[in-house]
């Protein structure tokens, strides 16, 4: 199941990294912004006006785009992976994926896709990721309908959740 503190720690650290960096410079667009009389500059700043106007600009472009943008991308991905579901079933590794999910008109329409690792040769573990390379299993389902399943090599699992270590454990001892 999906775990709040492991996604802050490996796959969404990201999105908390660059929320921190843009909400920092956002508050100092809006220092210099709210305070420009307060501020005494050095004389020497005078030369390079241009460049600070242009600085001043794209801390806007930061603080009003970026800040927000950032925020949106880890809730989004946040939502997509609270309905996801990694796991070992019969010594396999099983892995749930919804790719997408949106209301329309007439409901909800989501998208999973499932994968079953049947055989393992090798894995790459980083801080975001899971990489399982071996024969895998693919089944995409679209509002309750199965497609066919396909034979893939690769299946990259998203570092939040809190089977993470079991599988990484099970990864390690089926080497």
């Amino acid at each position: 199941m999906f775990s709040k503190e492991v996604y802050k720690k490996q796959n969404g650290s990201l999105f908390v990294i660059l929320s921190l960096i843009t909400s920092l410079l956002f508050l100092l667009l809006i220092v210099i912004i709210v305070m420009p009389g307060q501020i005494t500059y050095p004389t020497f700043l005078e030369k390079f006006a241009d460049f600070l106007s242009m600085f001043i600009g794209c801390l806007c472009v930061v603080g009003f785009v970026g800040f927000p943008l950032s925020l949106c991308l880890y809730k989004g991905m946040k939502n997509l992976y609270v309905n996801s579901k990694l796991g070992i079933d019969d010594n396999k590794v099983y892995y749930i994926q919804q790719t997408e999910a949106v209301w329309t008109i007439f409901g909800r329409s989501t998208e999973y896709k499932t994968y079953n690792v049947i055989d393992i040769k090798s894995f790459n573990i980083s801080k975001r990721w899971i990489k399982i390379y071996g024969n895998i299993e693919k089944e995409t389902i679209y509002n309750k309908r199965k497609s066919g399943k396909e034979n893939v090599e690769v299946v990259k699992i998203a570092r939040a959740f809190d089977t993470d270590e079991k599988i990484i454990n099970f990864l390690n001892k089926n080497k």
